[in-house]
């Protein structure tokens, strides 16, 4: 659940439109990519958004100031970011009283046997921080071969990709299932807007 009841439409009433924060974490620059996909979507629905590197200084960032947040994380070697571990641990009780959501972004995510993994980070994370997020979407993530140096490769060669097929040398290759990352956002409205109950889910 969002824990107590936030006041939805505090920032809203304050300002005229709906506020929302995009908070993310990225690793080689996909999870950006998803931040900004959402970050569109949001301002197509009408919300005033901003959107912050978690990995930089947020000077005046204040949730409070805000409707929603959507927080959006990489995964590196099995977890996340410490600046997003961070940024979340800080605000866990302002991210449990309003509504919010995780995108995890994994190349666990990416294929069916590797989705146990996907949601242990998550449960881990979670656990870790106390938050309750009203959805959580698991986005796989992306390749990035043109930065990869051998070494890297062999790694997303034979640990990550491990039997899948997929050619490290035709440039970046993304994973990403865009459409399913839009029906997430379209549960998330409804959740935000009160048009569908805020029970804990993923997407």
């Amino acid at each position: 659940t969002f824990g107590s009841p936030h006041s939805v439409g505090a920032a809203q009433n304050m300002r005229g439109t709906m506020q929302a924060l995009i908070a993310y974490g990225t690793t080689d620059g996909h999870t950006q990519k998803v931040a900004s996909e959402i970050a569109g979507d949001l301002k197509q629905r009408s919300f005033e958004v901003k959107t912050v590197d978690v990995s930089q200084p947020l000077k005046g960032i204040a949730l409070a100031d805000y409707d929603v947040c959507i927080v959006a994380a990489s995964v590196r070697q099995k977890q996340y970011s410490e600046a997003v571990i961070s940024f979340v641990s800080s605000n866990t009780q302002a991210l449990n009283d309003m509504p919010s959501a995780f995108v995890s972004v994994s190349m666990a995510a990416a294929f069916a046997e590797g989705h146990p993994d996907a949601e242990s980070y998550v449960t881990q994370l979670l656990r870790q921080t106390g938050w309750k997020p009203a959805i959580v979407h698991h986005a796989a993530g992306a390749l990035r071969s043109s930065r990869y140096d051998y070494f890297q490769e062999q790694i997303i060669r034979h640990i990550v990709l491990k039997d899948h097929q997929t050619e490290l040398t035709s440039g970046d290759h993304e994973f990403t299932d865009w459409k399913r990352l839009k029906r997430f956002l379209d549960t998330f409205y409804a959740i935000s807007t009160d048009q569908e109950p805020a029970a804990p889910r993923d997407a």
